[in-house]
């Protein structure tokens, strides 16, 4: 089971606070009847009045879960979607934050990311590609052409002055990837995400899930090592920490192997010699499977179920409410 927005799970803390309203509600409802019951059938009333107190609530709140779970887009299991496609379409979705200037691959982070898409392209003439450039905002830079000329153009005026907003935010640089596909074409698509994983804002997990549940490979290239490397600002000077210290930056390879893992594609270094070679691979890869199998596997969203069992939750409880049950006691 996965959810789309998992985020949205934390308004069930807000049944708590309702919980605690209904409660107070009941004991006051039973001081009511004390006063009231003298003419009545004491015991009896006040059995009914917990009875029904208790199942209204208890249906009215599973109406609320319920509902905040269909609002999650609750996905569990996989249906085939048969495929019907051609020729290759390939965001780059390029992290270009300072953190990417670090040089613990030579002779930088960014750089040597520019020089690995300059070389993949070129290896794949026929397939179109799109650039995205990302740090806490996203920008799509060049929309999918068959022009590697373009693609040179745009790619030698990519640097991290291209966007002011400071921070990396891969979910932002992901979803704008995603959104980069034209509607109504029938190529394959594939997004080669190159960031160091240092994601300080957002949720790429999420991100991972659209992608995955659009059938859109992800595969990922983590840029840096375990190690890192100190950064350093515009004056040429290190960037320090509060206390005086060197800022290091460090590769995060989980985050990223994690996205590449979710949508059925591989994660591989920045460093590694043979990485033009292996990214090319993987794309077509993919290509041939898809064609081999004639199609994909998609998760199913279950949402409809929990708004159908919210609904009925709710018309209990309020059925509970209206229906009168004096002599069932």
């Amino acid at each position: 089971m996965t959810f789309g927005s998992p985020g949205i799970l934390w308004a069930l803390a807000g049944l708590l606070p309702v919980i605690l309203v209904q409660l107070r509600a009941y004991f006051k409802g039973r001081r009511d009847l004390a006063v009231l019951g003298r003419q009545w059938n004491r015991d009896a009333v006040q059995t009914l009045f917990l009875v029904k107190w208790f199942f209204s609530v208890l249906t009215f709140d599973l109406f609320v879960a319920l509902s905040i779970f269909a609002l999650s887009d609750v996905t569990w299991g996989e249906r085939p979607v048969v495929e019907d496609r051609d020729n290759l379409d390939v965001v780059v979705a390029l992290d270009i934050s300072r953190s990417m200037l670090a040089d613990d691959v030579e002779p930088s982070r960014l750089s040597r990311s520019l020089a690995v898409i300059r070389s993949v392209s070129r290896e794949l003439p026929a397939a179109r590609f799109a650039l995205v450039a990302f740090k806490g905002e996203a920008v799509m830079l060049l929309p999918l052409t068959e022009d590697l000329n373009a693609l040179e153009a745009v790619l030698d005026g990519v640097s991290p002055q291209l966007i002011s907003t400071p921070g990396t935010d891969l979910e932002r640089g992901l979803a704008r990837a995603i959104d980069t596909f034209p509607a109504g074409t029938n190529a394959h698509h594939a997004i080669l995400l190159i960031s160091d994983g240092e994601s300080l804002s957002g949720s790429p997990a999420r991100a991972a899930i659209t992608a995955r549940s659009l059938g859109i490979p992800v595969l990922t290239i983590v840029a840096g090592t375990l190690d890192g490397a100190t950064l350093s600002a515009d004056d040429g000077s290190i960037i320090t920490d509060d206390e005086g210290r060197p800022v290091i930056s460090h590769a995060m390879p989980a985050v990223l192997e994690g996205i590449a893992e979710s949508t059925l594609s591989v994660s591989v270094r920045l460093n590694d010699l043979e990485i033009v070679g292996v990214v090319v691979d993987n794309l077509l890869g993919h290509v041939e499977r898809r064609e081999a199998s004639g199609f994909r596997l998609v998760p199913v969203s279950r949402y409809p179920l929990f708004i159908g069992a919210a609904l009925i939750a709710l018309a209990l409880s309020l059925a509970i409410r209206i229906i009168r049950w004096q002599d069932m006691f």
